[in-house]
């Protein structure tokens, strides 16, 4: 279906995501595993402190690949759906953009999405049907056969009223996870702001001597984790 084929689209960017994040991960392992090795050949570091390091850059490398699996999985997942063939590229220029959630009042998005549910429309015709069957019913069949049908009514009824209830129940869920997410990102974007400064102050203090080129890289990192989330 076309809102499968669009999951599968964002799956694919979600994973890219990781690829990326894990390969930044792994450049910062990488150039803190050098810096230890130079510290322990000046003595300033343990050998405990820098096989701990180097498990710390295995580990990167581990993520890395792992990433690229799933990275993997989720292009041919894409191809499939589109009906392409396995190992068919393309170039993913459609990103999601953030628009802050409509303040539309949570009774009135309800209402409406009843209104419009296939769902909830299938079981009214259900009740219809049931009760047509009781209004036009010939007395002569028998009262074992009028109890039966006015039996089915309640049951349409009972399956309209759950339908409708777990309709609204599942709105309820996504509206506020949307406002939790609304809640998220205007945070992460104020912490955005923030590891934008330690960054700057960073290679402020490395173009004077006082910080080195793995503590600019870590809060390089930092920036772009953010970004990404």
């Amino acid at each position: 279906t076309d809102y499968t084929t669009m999951k599968n689209y964002y799956d694919v960017l979600l994973a890219d995501n990781k690829v990326k994040g894990s390969e930044d991960a792994l450049a910062l392992a990488l150039l803190e595993e050098k810096a230890a090795e130079a510290k322990a050949n000046r003595g300033k570091i343990s050998p405990g402190d820098k096989s701990t390091i180097i498990q710390t850059r295995i580990e990167a490398q581990k993520n890395v690949d792992i990433a690229k699996a799933a990275l993997q999985k989720a292009l041919d997942s894409l191809n499939t759906l589109m009906g392409q063939p396995q190992g068919t590229a393309y170039e993913l220029v459609d990103r999601p953009v953030y628009r802050k959630m409509d303040n539309t009042n949570l009774d009135t998005l309800v209402t409406r999405a009843i209104s419009a549910s296939p769902s909830v429309w299938k079981q009214e015709e259900s009740v219809k049907l049931a009760k047509m069957e009781i209004k036009y019913y010939t007395w002569n069949s028998g009262t074992d056969d009028y109890e039966i049908k006015q039996i089915d009514v309640d049951s349409a009824e009972g399956g309209l009223k759950n339908t409708k209830d777990q309709l609204a129940e599942t709105l309820k869920s996504m509206y506020f996870n949307l406002q939790q997410n609304d809640e998220q990102y205007e945070q992460m974007q104020s912490n955005l702001q923030n590891a934008n400064k330690v960054l700057n102050i960073s290679r402020t203090k490395k173009e004077r001597g006082f910080a080195t080129g793995t503590e600019v890289a870590t809060n390089q990192l930092k920036v772009k984790q953010i970004e990404r989330n």
